[in-house]
């Protein structure tokens, strides 16, 4: 997203004001709002594996499956055309902030079931680093689970979609594609119909 920045206009000195120029403190708040997202980072998270649980319903984990990354093999682009990458910045007068990425395991934790399709079912959950000395605050994430092997063949292929959009400069918050120890395949992009809260439950 461009920021775009509007000086304040100065106010004409008169009889009732103490100083040559009068700023308006209304705009001078939104520059310090402006200033301060510009200095703070925006996170990218790259998980190199997924601790996943459930909360919901009567699935209430009491430990966490470990999910590797599944390395693609590559495939054959279905764009040909020349895309124009998207950048953070615009022609006028804006500034690109800057991008922090973590590389590290996370946590998800599934708190709400989306919907069913035919081969997979798609979760909504919560996603943190999973650090006890982490300071990058939890996300919504959705994660689409396969429900068998047709399903799995459905994510890999969503998930080469993904990974296409990303190489050619697009920010989809796509977060990979994992699988288990007995071949389970789950697929994490972010949360951007805003469905869920982060409220991580307690019990």
């Amino acid at each position: 997203m461009s920021l775009i920045l509007h000086a304040p206009r100065p106010r004409r000195h008169d009889a009732h004001s103490g100083s040559v120029l009068e700023w308006d403190v209304a705009s001078m708040s939104e520059l310090a709002k402006v200033a301060l997202q510009i200095t703070t980072p925006d996170v990218v998270i790259k998980p190199r594996e997924l601790h996943l649980a459930f909360n919901w319903g009567n699935l209430r984990s009491k430990h966490y499956s470990r999910f590797r990354q599944l390395k693609l093999p590559p495939a054959r682009p279905r764009y040909t055309g020349k895309m124009a990458a998207v950048s953070r910045s615009s022609t006028v007068s804006s500034v690109m902030s800057v991008t922090k990425t973590v590389i590290a395991d996370v946590g998800i934790l599934v708190t709400r079931l989306i919907r069913r399709e035919t081969t997979y079912i798609v979760w909504g959950a919560i996603m943190a680093v999973d650090s006890p000395t982490s300071t990058v605050p939890p996300r919504n994430v959705t994660v689409k689970i396969a429900v068998d092997e047709e399903g799995g063949e459905d994510l890999r292929e969503d998930a080469r979609l993904h990974q296409q959009l990303v190489e050619r400069g697009l920010a989809v918050g796509y977060y990979g594609i994992f699988t288990d120890s007995i071949g389970s395949t789950a697929l994490v992009i972010d949360d951007f119909d805003g469905e869920l809260q982060v409220d991580i439950p307690t019990s």
